[in-house]
Parts: structure tokens; sequence; C-alpha cells
């Protein structure tokens, strides 16, 4: 047995599973607007694959990740608290539908 293998999940004798999904969306400038699409993505997925367990979102999901005016100030404006609004939100959608959800 190698070194790497003793880290590895034996997938062999695994007898379950995790359904995931992963979104790559254009964000918008306004963290208000980007909840709305995660929303709908959440709901199309569910539609089209109902037995999604997971869904994962990328990076910086409420805003842009560069925002050429000013990206200090801009990334303190869209940081949000958790729990806050927004956490508050998304954690309702994964209530509401039955999924776990991952926003970054």
């Amino acid at each position: 047995m190698s070194i790497l293998d003793r880290f590895l999940y034996n997938l062999k004798n695994a007898d379950v599973s995790l359904k995931v999904a992963t979104v790559a969306m254009k964000c918008d400038p306004s963290p208000e607007k980007n909840l709305q699409t995660i929303k709908h993505y959440i709901k199309q997925i569910l539609t089209v694959e109902p037995d999604v367990e997971l869904i994962l979102f990328g990076e910086a999901i409420l805003g842009w990740y560069n925002y050429p005016e000013d990206n200090k100030g801009y990334h303190q404006r869209i940081s949000k608290s958790i729990p806050g609004k927004e956490t508050n939100f998304v954690a309702e959608l994964a209530r509401k539908y039955g999924v776990m959800i991952c926003v970054v």
C-alpha cells in the first residue's frame, strides 16, 4: 500500500453516494440580484435532477470577483455576516428544497 492509498477513500466498498450539482454563473455587481439567480438555478436543477443532494456555487458568488472602480471597498461592501440576511436566505432555500447548498 502506498502512502497516498492510506489517505484516499476506498470507493470499492462504499455503500452510499452523494449526488452533486455545480453552478458556474455570471454574477451581477448586486448581491441581491445574485441571490435571485441562485434561487433560479436551485429550482432549475431540482426540476431536472430531483435527487441532487448538494449544490455548489463558485467563489465570490454574491458579487464580482474583480470590481475595477474600487476593488477593496467593493469587497468590503459585499462581504456578508454569518448569520445574516443573505446567509439566512440561502439557508431558507436549503430547507425549502431539501438540499445542501454551498455558497463560497
